[in-house]
C-alpha cells in the first residue's frame, strides 16, 4: 500500500481563498443608503457627508448590523419629532458623523429596553401620558415683607 505523503493541516480546504469572508468594510452603496435615510429623517443638521462617511467606513459588518442601525436611528428621529411636539422642544441629534462615532445607536437600544420613562402619569386624563409632573410651586412660611430700604419717613 502507497502511503499519502502529503501534510495534513486538519482543514477540510487548504486554499485560504476558498474560504467565504465577510468583508472588512460596508461598501460605498451602504453608505449611501445610509446617508440619503439620515438627509431624509435627521432631527437637527446632518454636518459634514465626508466626516460622516469616514466614520461609517470604520464600521464592521461582521460587528455592525445596517439595518439594525438603520431602524434604531429611524426610531431615535421619530422619539425626537414627538417629544417636540409634545413637550414644545427637544435637543437636535448630533452631526451623522459624530451619532456614527459613538455609536448613539446603542443609546436608543438601551433607552427602548429600559421600557416607559418613570416620568409617566397614570390617571383618567389619556392626554396627561408622559407629561412632566410639575405640582405647584410652595409658598413660603413667611410673612410678606416689603424690600429692605423702602421704609418711609426717617
Amino acid at each position: 500500500p502507497q502511503t499519502d505523503t502529503r501534510k495534513n493541516n486538519g482543514s477540510a480546504s487548504a486554499d485560504p481563498a476558498s474560504a467565504p469572508s465577510s468583508p472588512k468594510k460596508f461598501d460605498d452603496e451602504a453608505f449611501e443608503k445610509f446617508w440619503k435615510f439620515c438627509r431624509e429623517h435627521w432631527f437637527g443638521r446632518v454636518g459634514n457627508k465626508a466626516q460622516a462617511k469616514e466614520a461609517f467606513n470604520k464600521l464592521k459588518p461582521g460587528k455592525h448590523d445596517l439595518r439594525e442601525i438603520l431602524r434604531l436611528t429611524r426610531q431615535e428621529c421619530e422619539y425626537r419629532r414627538r417629544t417636540e411636539a409634545s413637550e414644545g422642544f427637544c435637543e437636535n441629534m448630533k452631526h451623522v458623523f459624530r451619532w456614527i462615532k459613538h455609536e448613539g445607536w446603542n443609546d436608543t437600544r438601551e433607552r427602548l429596553e429600559a421600557g416607559p420613562a418613570l416620568s409617566v402619569i397614570q390617571g383618567s386624563d389619556p392626554t396627561k401620558v408622559n407629561a412632566p409632573y410639575r405640582g405647584e410651586m410652595p409658598r413660603p412660611d413667611r410673612p410678606d415683607r416689603q424690600p429692605t430700604g423702602t421704609e418711609g419717613g426717617q
